[in-house]
């Protein structure tokens, strides 16, 4: 089981507002996490969309596990939206698809449409 570092469990619809940015391509799955802002957009890590591919990625909403086919949504990604100022050595992607923040981020937050 993937989860947030030092994060707990949640239940079935105490977090509705949480998404999953999840690479259905490459076999890396569950990317990283997000929040729904409205119902075109999510606000998820800068870092998350570097250097990304946008179609192949989905937001999986409406579950607290991914497996659940039956009542997970799912949405294909458009593009990602990086902050002018995101600055992409401040975090590294090892080998494993485990990001790791060398020194504090600047401008780490990436609109998915």
């Amino acid at each position: 089981c993937r989860a947030i570092v030092n994060g707990d469990l949640s239940s079935l619809g105490e977090l509705k507002y949480m998404v999953s940015l999840y690479d259905h391509q490459s076999g890396r799955g569950h990317i990283c996490g997000g929040s729904i802002f409205n119902e075109h957009w999510v606000i998820t890590a800068g870092h998350c969309a570097f250097n990304e591919e946008p179609d192949n990625f989905w937001i999986i909403a409406g579950v607290i596990y991914l497996p659940d086919r039956i009542n997970r949504r799912v949405y294909p990604v458009a593009y990602f939206v990086l902050q002018d100022d995101y600055k992409p050595e401040v975090s590294i992607r090892t080998r494993q698809g485990i990001d790791r923040v060398i020194k504090d981020p600047v401008g780490d937050i990436a609109l998915v449409r």
